[in-house]
């Protein structure tokens, strides 16, 4: 898994991640299937993003998170931690399938003051 980390988001923006997936050996790929999910670090789903559906299918994934994507959990922090998770099931040849997993780390910043 690689993980990319992004710069600062204020909580009434938005942003786009784009995921590029390729097998372990380099090779650029337009997988069978793409889904991503978003957290916090620990693991707690946001907005019920757990498994959004990528359509249509190519080399270059395209999540957009808006509003309540980034909205504070907790009114009272300064800033919140992210986690995008892309899972993509690609043909790995010989009849057999694969998944790749990449994630995008990211910070929300409490842009309309802490409560």
């Amino acid at each position: 898994m690689e993980l990319i980390t992004r710069k600062d988001i204020n909580d009434s923006g938005n942003v786009k991640f784009t995921f590029s997936p390729q097998t372990p050996a380099g090779v650029a790929i337009t997988p069978l299937s793409a889904v991503w999910k978003l957290t916090d670090l620990y693991g707690t789903v946001i907005n019920d993003r757990t498994a959004e559906e990528i359509d249509p299918l190519s080399s270059e994934l395209v999540v957009l998170l808006t509003g309540d994507d980034l909205a504070m959990q907790d009114s009272s922090n300064v800033y919140e931690k992210r986690l995008v998770t892309m899972v993509c099931t690609y043909d790995a040849g010989g009849g057999v399938t694969a998944d790749l997993v990449n994630s995008a780390m990211f910070s929300v910043n409490n842009e309309k003051g802490v409560a």
